[in-house]
């Protein structure tokens, strides 16, 4: 069985960073802090226990309440949550009619003078549409820019990093993401008055991890290590009792009270993890060239077979390869008794999500449409193009045994789309 993702976590992280002599040592944070500055060059990064925590944590500092926040309505769900956690209000952009991403009419529509915030995610290493980035500062002078890479990892266009220009940007460390520190989020600021007061919150409402907890962390990681490599992935993928194990956590997505943070986003990081963050940081470099040979190749295969896969003016990153497709389960269905699984990521549209829907729903079409179609096809670190010709066979033998499924979902009515984005202003 082809799993569908796979961490990059090495057991050498897990056993190396245990025996550094620096595993104990808050040195660790702030030289993984530093790090990230540098490469995504930014002067100041703090690292907390969650990405989620950390945009929290900047809302906060902001001093704001009642703020509108501009967020894409197809993005994480924690994103707005974390906006409305810190009590402020979400602001949805919508997709575009031909892609995941808003397009600079979008934010044009969403964007006002009230507008205290924006973020720009460049989903899935696809670079945004930097115009729209112009039209939001022009809309609303003084605006905070904030870039979600959480997954993209340094989405560049012909102007280099896309977070140039952005006052703050946030990165993750999840076990799902292109490198991995069993957890944590960093903070990318500008201002130094903003870091240090960042820095202070942290140290005021944090405590420290405990053993147990850190014991935890390893557990889960090295369980993720084995479960997504042979024979256990197909054991797992055979047994239904099995298969929610490794799970995401969904209660957000189906909860209608108001958005909290998880119970222990204020727990710091342990130094323990910074290491193993370092050591996975060390190799960025390589994880991001083979992702990007990778995704080069599934869109060059994907085309000449005659698939329809979504636009991009700057290589994107693809920390995830997406592909549209009219009716996901059953492709994905279809993919897996050929021993290939697909997953769904974002399987929805934040402004479809509970919390949100009475405001929301039916407002943001583009967006619900990507999250009803969208699957994405492996594309972790150590897979190949041999492995990746196998997910393109499949994906053809679905479509030419008469499976409409896996053909590009119909795209919305431009009147309808109108329509949406009136009563969205409303």
């Amino acid at each position: 069985m082809l799993a569908r993702v796979r961490s990059p976590l090495a057991i050498r992280d897990v056993l190396g960073a245990a025996l550094e002599r620096e595993a104990l040592h808050a040195t660790s944070v702030a030289r993984l802090e530093q790090a990230f500055a540098q490469r995504f060059e930014f002067p100041h990064g703090v690292l907390f226990r969650y990405g989620r925590g950390g945009l929290y944590a900047l809302l906060s500092v902001m001093g704001w309440r009642d703020r509108e926040v501009l967020c894409p309505a197809y993005c994480c769900g924690e994103v707005a949550y974390a906006v409305t956690a810190s009590r402020n209000r979400v602001r949805f952009v919508d997709s575009g009619a031909e892609h995941f991403l808003p397009s600079a009419p979008e934010w044009q529509v969403a964007a006002t003078p009230r507008s205290a915030a924006a973020i720009f995610a460049p989903l899935f290493g696809y670079p945004v549409d930097k115009d729209a980035e112009k039209i939001v500062r022009a809309a609303s002078p003084g605006i905070f820019v904030v870039y979600d890479e959480a997954q993209s990892y340094g989405a560049r266009d012909e102007g280099g990093l896309q977070a140039r220009d952005a006052d703050a940007a946030l990165f993750s460390l999840g076990l799902g993401k292109m490198i991995t520190g069993l957890g944590g989020g960093i903070v990318l600021v500008r201002d130094a008055a903003l870091h240090r007061e960042l820095v202070s919150m942290r140290e005021r409402t944090h405590v420290r991890a405990g053993a147990a907890r850190i014991g935890h962390s390893v557990v889960a990681g090295l369980g993720a290590w084995f479960a997504f490599r042979e024979p256990m992935v197909s054991l797992i993928d055979r047994s239904a009792a099995t298969r929610t194990l490794f799970k995401p956590d969904i209660r957000y997505r189906t909860s209608e009270e108001s958005p909290t943070l998880p119970g222990d986003a204020d727990v710091l990081m342990p130094p323990y993890q910074a290491r193993i963050g370092l050591r996975q940081f060390a190799r960025l470099g390589s994880i991001l060239a083979a992702r990007t040979r990778l995704g080069s190749f599934y869109e060059r295969r994907l085309r000449e077979e005659g698939f329809r896969t979504f636009a991009y003016a700057h290589r994107p990153t693809w920390p995830r390869y997406p592909l549209a497709v009219r009716d996901r389960q059953g492709v994905i269905a279809y993919c897996r008794e050929h021993k290939v699984q697909l997953s769904d990521f974002l399987d929805y549209s934040s402004a479809d999500l509970p919390f949100y829907r009475k405001e929301a729903a039916g407002n943001f079409p583009c967006a619900s449409l990507w999250g009803r179609s969208m699957i994405n096809l492996p594309i972790w670190h150590g897979m190949d193009e041999t492995r990746a010709e196998r997910v393109i066979s499949a994906l053809v033998r679905a479509r030419d045994g008469g499976n409409a499924g896996a053909l590009w979902p119909q795209t919305l009515p431009r009147a309808e789309r109108q329509r949406a984005n009136l009563e969205s202003q409303a």
